[in-house]
Order: structure tokens, then sequence, then C-alpha cells
């Protein structure tokens, strides 16, 4: 069953509510008509002192005569003055509304903050009390016109869903997971076929592929992400408006380590580039593993590159296991080789990439505030060893 939040202000207005479906109630209290509407077994009033002393006595008689099976709760709130005021506010709306508790928020009457207010509790709600959030209506009184005329009754439901996309897009964006994105993507594509559907898989294959610590998948399904994204922008689908105006934000983030599938497992300098990039994409976010994981893939595949070994030898095992052999070999070379720098950061990152596929289960493992600041380090001596490498290879 469902749960009204509603609040109240000093005065009452008895007045016909108009749902647009035939529906026409009439009450002096908007969150009753809304319970009776919905069917919903509960309504919260959230008062202030003088909003409860003026309406607390009639709210009984009124739920009595509109909806008697439904239960009310009065729950006294400060008038929201300060931050202070702000969180008791949020204490007393959590106290009253159970955990996966489905909620519709009436955003009608009370003060003027109230519906900002109510807002927030929304996004509040949903995280800290995994609430489902069903709806959130407004008894537009000031649009009824003349006294005999109905009230229309707004839905804004449909305003909850850009904080989703805007929540999904945001995660996806930070953190590469995309699965809460995609999964919008997904609801909003019709059964018809459209530009959503494929744009959809490739967000989850992208977001696969950065979490597996897969960069050549990575790279290709990047470019092939920005290509969906491209016909989406061309032809956004009505249900999925608020997803256009973050289109421009996904493409920033995902097109700097993006680069066509062909050239994705193809040793070249471009495709180390753009490795480098991913990098510093797992850096800028604090993902040591994965930065370290594919440092490490990458100075071998350096190592192919100064060596000039086949273009299509990058994921050629047998060569890579040579690689790591010589640069063992190259470690011990009395001379200073740019083939023994890259063997000492080989060796370096190697031990940094054990530490923590180890879970530190060793001795003498290396503390968190020294993997942070190697970790940041990280970028700049790839690039280096890159630069010198191109230099010596002109």
């Amino acid at each position: 069953m469902t749960t009204i939040v509603g609040s109240l202000g000093t005065r009452q207005y008895d007045t016909k509510y108009d749902f647009g479906d035939g529906n026409v109630i009439q009450t002096k209290f908007f969150p009753l008509a809304l319970a009776r509407h919905l069917g919903a077994n509960k309504v919260v009033f959230i008062l202030t002192g003088k909003a409860e002393e003026a309406n607390a006595s009639a709210i009984g008689p009124e739920r009595d005569a509109l909806c008697p099976n439904v239960e009310c709760l009065i729950k006294r709130i400060p008038l929201g003055l300060n931050e202070q005021d702000l969180w008791e506010m949020f204490d007393t709306l959590g106290e009253a509304i159970g955990n996966g508790e489905p909620v519709v928020f009436d955003i009608t009457g009370g003060l003027r903050s109230i519906p900002f207010f109510m807002f927030l509790a929304i996004n509040y709600l949903k995280v800290a009390r995994d609430v489902n959030v069903e709806g959130v209506y407004y008894g537009a009184y000031e649009l009824k016109g003349d006294d005999d005329n109905a009230a229309p009754v707004i839905d804004l439901t449909p305003a909850l869903k850009l904080m989703d996309w805007i929540t999904a897009t945001d995660v996806f964006v930070r953190l590469g997971h995309g699965e809460q994105l995609a999964y919008l993507v997904r609801q909003e594509a019709p059964p018809e076929e459209n530009p959503l559907k494929p744009f959809g898989k490739a967000i989850d294959d992208v977001s696969h592929a950065i979490w597996l610590s897969r960069p050549v998948d990575a790279m290709g399904y990047a470019e092939h992400l920005l290509g969906k994204l491209e016909k989406v922008k061309q032809s956004p689908p009505k249900g999925a408006r608020p997803l256009a105006l973050l289109l421009d934000r996904i493409q920033r983030e995902y097109r700097t380590f993006a680069i066509p599938k062909d050239m994705a497992n193809r040793l070249s300098w471009e495709n180390l580039e753009k490795q480098i990039e991913l990098v510093k994409w797992y850096v800028r976010r604090g993902h040591a593993l994965q930065a370290y994981i594919i440092s490490r893939e990458w100075l071998v595949s350096l190592t192919q590159l100064i060596l000039n070994h086949p273009q299509d030898s990058m994921s050629n095992k047998e060569l890579r296991e040579q690689v790591e052999k010589a640069l063992k070999q190259y470690l011990n070379s009395p001379e200073t080789t740019l083939l023994k720098e890259v063997a000492k950061t080989y060796r370096d990152i190697g031990q940094r990439r054990n530490d923590l596929m180890h879970a530190g289960m060793r001795e003498g493992p290396m503390s968190l505030p020294k993997i942070t600041q190697s970790l940041d380090e990280l970028p700049a001596k790839l690039e280096e060893l890159l630069r010198l490498a191109r230099e010596e290879a002109q």
C-alpha cells in the first residue's frame, strides 16, 4: 500500500480537485483527496507549529468523511530557517517512512520552501530508505478560476525521471558504472527498432570492459559508444529527452581513450597513447588496481614496439612472455638504456600491482598513502617513457 506525504499551510481551502480522469474530489486538505484517488492507506502530514494549530483538529473529521480507512499521522517540523532545521526535517520524515515503502509526495501546501525540501527528501529517501517514489502531485488552487471551478491536479512525476537520468549519467561518467544508465535507456526504448537499444548495449559493453581491466575492449567499445551516441543525438526518442541534455558530458569523458576497434588491438604509438588516456581515467577516479594492471601490460607493449614486433603481436602470448623475460635481463644490464628504464618501471609497477592483487596479504605491504602518491605519478611516468621511445625510434 502507498503512503502520501504532504504539507499544509495555516489556511484551509475547501476546494474541488480535478484529477483529469473524470474524478473530482472536494476537500479542505489535498493530501486526503490524493489518498482517496490513489487508494493509499496512510497520509503523513508534515506541519509547522502554526499549521498544526490551524489544521490538526479538522484532519480527523475530514478523513472520516472522505477516506475513513486511511491512517493519518501528523509530524511537527521546524520552519527550515537554517541548516539545523533542515536536518531535523529530514530526520522527522525519515522516521515516518518505512524502508522500501511506496510513497507519493504532495507539494501543494505549506511554506513556499516546502516543495524544494520535498524534492530533496525524495532523493534522500530513495538512497537512505530505498523507498519507491511513485509520484509527485500538485493541486493547483490558483488555476481554478471562479469559485465553482475545480482546481486542476498537476502530475509532476515525470520530473523524477530527470533526477534518475542525472544520477545514472553521473555515476557512469565519474565511476564507469553503466548498469543503471543502460537500464533507464532500455526502459525508454519502444518495442520498435530505435537508436536507444544499441546505445544501451554500448553503455553496458564499455562499462564491463573498464571494470574488467580490458584496455583493448574498453577503447574499442568507447569508440562504438560514441558512434551510437551520435545516432541518439540525431534522433532523440521522446521518452528519453533528459538523456539528450546529458550526452555531451558522456561524449567528453569517453572520447579521450576511444579508438576504432580494428586499431585497438594493433601495436602502434597511437594505441599506447590512448591506453595512457585510459590509465589517466582510472587515476582520476582513484581506481588503483585497474591502473596498475593495465600499466604493467602497457610496458610490455611498449617494449614490443621498441623491439619492432609486428603490429598484430600485441595479444601474442608467447611473444609477450619472451618480452617479460627480456625485461628482467635488461634490468640487470650494466648500461643505462631506455629498455633498462622501462624494465625498472615494469618491476616497480609489477610490485605495486601484486601488492594490490594479493590484498596486502604479504610482508611489508605498501602503505595506503604511498599507493595513492605513486598512482598520481603513474601517467606522467608512462608519458615520459613513450616520449623517449618515440624520439629513439626517429
